[in-house]
């Protein structure tokens, strides 16, 4: 009839959403888990590693976008988590006519379990690629200074000119700029902008 899994992270912060079926009912809910907010029903379905079923397993909460949606009986719900890992929920409702036996739990459950090993791995692909970065980061950052110890002749100008951009592509900036403020700070001196800062704010009086 219809289904919908949400990826969360932090708590009940929602990463990512999908459903299928449901449409503009289904806005309520979204809202709420956009605002960390989960209703008691979904708080259950992490309890329990089992397939639960709204209506039997998951008791009805007052005034719930998920249980107006889905307390029939014949939906149901399952937490995805994989080695100690939390990532989210699953739910899928049949159709009008249907019942929950042990072969529709089952099938629903070996589902969660491959979307579940599916996150772990996206989750370890980003963690890699993060340690990746943080690496490269940090020897760009010694390349940098190495190459600063090396400007011992440069002009302030040039000087400030290579830190600035540096500084900007270092820390993945758009744009940077160096400048002083007077005593009474009200005026900023310009020494230096990045080329990027000039592409996109046309100065015409300098420095002030």
């Amino acid at each position: 009839r219809h289904a919908w899994i949400a990826v969360l992270r932090d708590g009940w912060r929602l990463a990512v959403v999908a459903e299928a079926g449901l449409g503009e009912s289904f806005l309520p809910l979204r809202e709420s888990l956009q605002r960390a907010e989960a209703p008691r029903c979904l708080r259950q379905i992490l309890d329990s590693a089992e397939v639960r079923v709204f209506g039997e397993e998951i008791a009805a909460c007052e005034d719930c976008p998920v249980c107006r949606l889905h307390c029939d009986g014949r939906t149901m719900a399952v937490r995805l988590g994989f080695d100690g890992e939390l990532y989210g929920v699953m739910l899928a409702s049949l159709p009008a006519g249907s019942e929950i036996d042990g072969e529709n739990r089952s099938l629903f459950r070996e589902a969660a379990e491959d979307i579940s090993f599916a996150l772990h791995g996206l989750q370890l692909e980003q963690e890699r690629q993060r340690a990746e970065k943080d690496l490269r980061l940090d020897e760009s950052r010694l390349e940098a200074l190495l190459q600063l110890n090396q400007m011992s002749a440069a002009t302030f100008q040039e000087i400030t000119g290579f830190v600035l951009e540096e500084a900007v592509r270092l820390t993945e900036s758009k744009i940077g700029y160096l400048a002083f403020m007077n005593a009474d700070e009200t005026e900023l001196t310009m020494h230096a902008w990045s080329k990027t800062a000039m592409d996109q704010c046309q100065i015409i009086d300098r420095p002030i």
